[in-house]
């Protein structure tokens, strides 16, 4: 096995597998060993890590075989150690999948310990009701039941929800909010 001096850390020149750790293909007490990193660990201790443990590296470079850099430990573990290296890929996102900026009020810490985004829980929440049938918090307080079936009876006969809004007295997207949530 080749190896390449990287610091601190020894690196294997194998080619990496789809994972990104460099790998290997022996048979050791009768188990097969696909990454290297694991083989070196496997080779200096004589046995095979516990069950329910893997083999984990203190430098969180995948390529490293330096034994002062492995150790034995649990996947919860190795997430933990992730986690407060920001090593994660949520970590380090700046923006939702909508485009939402994920920083002050639009950051959302979730029991999971995720990270969400304010404005798209806002509206996946809308969109949960109105697909239930809830109506908006803004109908409940201003508009009776009679009164929306009205609205929408209207907006479904053309009237403008302009004029309409105008005549309950309330905004547009109110009308708007009312006609939706069907």
């Amino acid at each position: 096995m080749r190896l390449l001096l990287v610091g601190e850390c020894e690196e294997s020149a194998n080619k990496p597998n789809s994972s990104g750790y460099p790998a290997t293909n022996v048979t050791r007490f009768g188990k097969r060993i696909y990454t290297v990193h694991v083989r070196v660990w496997v080779d200096y201790f004589g046995r095979l890590p516990s069950p329910g443990m893997q083999i984990n590296h203190h430098c969180d470079n995948r390529a490293c075989v330096n034994i002062d850099h492995l150790y034995e430990g649990s996947q919860l573990e190795n997430m933990h150690d992730a986690s407060v290296r920001r090593r994660l890929w949520q970590q380090q996102l700046t923006h939702c999948l909508s485009g939402h900026v994920l920083t002050g009020d639009n950051l959302v810490m979730l029991a999971t310990g995720q990270r969400g985004c304010r404005s798209c829980m806002r509206r996946y929440s809308t969109a949960a009701k109105r697909k239930k049938g809830v109506r908006p918090r803004s109908a409940l307080r201003s508009l009776t039941d009679e009164q929306v079936e009205e609205v929408r009876s209207r907006v479904a006969n053309g009237e403008a929800k302009k004029a309409l809004a105008r005549e309950f007295g309330v905004s547009p997207r109110c009308i708007f909010k009312w006609v939706q949530c069907v």
